[in-house]
């Protein structure tokens, strides 16, 4: 998930979007942080890496600890 699904989230979204008539951000625009001034963001990030990074491999991220904290490797074994 964390290395493919990227591609088919975004797929499934523009496609939800389009059928709703929800505006679509551009993802080649820079993404500035609101909780900063523009002109102290040293990075150029885009959207499209603000919300793959920053928001859909955190998410999948913590996900994937929670499982491995709740599940040790001998309950994994079995």
């Amino acid at each position: 998930m964390r290395e493919d699904g990227w591609q088919n989230l975004l797929k499934g979204v523009v496609f939800f979007c389009e059928q709703h008539d929800i505006d679509i951000p551009n993802f080649n625009s820079t993404y500035v942080a609101r909780h900063s001034r523009f002109r102290h963001q040293k990075d150029h990030v885009t959207m499209e890496h603000h919300f793959r990074v920053n928001i859909f491999l955190v998410t999948v991220d913590k996900q994937l600890q929670e499982l491995n904290d709740k599940f040790t490797e001998q309950k994994m074994k079995l």
